[in-house]
């Protein structure tokens, strides 16, 4: 027969909780009692950094050719035998290296420049500019590869382009002129 009060009933259980919730504050208590009086710090409770602030600012890109931003490179006389060729330089203007590519546009409708062939190389000065550096491609479809040539900030460099004729260009194209435009292209090489 059973008499008397449940053990583990609602008092004893209200009881636990207390002497938890105090068994805890008085540990909490302790140890930042125990970290003051060492000197210990309180960063782990209020810790900050500052972030200073930053200045974004655009470079500038230019590239200029024989000294302008634009420039003629003269009359061409090529023949199947013989290639003309012309020397010119880059110079990056800007403050960001510049990755080149070169390709060529039509500005006539004459039949010899479908018989026209271009071949455009570096090269160490003006001096070095000659025929038969490099392999000719046609003319109406000339383009380098993309970031064909590599151009740091400040720097000039030398370049080569030689036109000259196939060797099966017909008589009847004797005389005809052929106008073009070799653009230089720069993008920004991200490096």
């Amino acid at each position: 027969m059973r008499t008397g009060r449940a053990i583990g009933g609602p008092r004893t259980a209200g009881l636990r909780a207390g002497s938890l919730c105090v068994a805890l504050i008085s540990t909490a208590f302790a140890t930042v009692l125990g970290l003051s009086s060492v000197g210990g710090t309180y960063a782990w409770l209020n810790a900050s950094a500052p972030a200073p602030g930053a200045t974004v600012q655009a470079g500038s890109f230019g590239l200029e050719i024989n000294g302008a931003v634009s420039t003629s490179l003269g009359s061409w006389v090529p023949s199947p035998e013989t290639p003309a060729v012309r020397a010119f330089n880059v110079s990056n203007t800007g403050d960001a290296p510049a990755l080149l590519e070169a390709q060529v546009s039509r500005n006539t409708e004459e039949h010899l420049f479908d018989y026209a062939l271009a071949t455009l190389t570096p090269v160490a000065g003006a001096e070095a500019c000659e025929a038969g550096l490099g392999v000719p491609s046609p003319l109406p479809e000339f383009t380098t590869p993309a970031s064909w040539f590599s151009l740091p900030v400040g720097e000039t460099r030398w370049f080569c382009l030689e036109i000259g004729l196939r060797a099966d260009t017909p008589y009847s194209v004797n005389g005809d002129s052929v106008q073009f435009k070799l653009t230089v292209r720069g993008d920004q090489d991200a490096g």
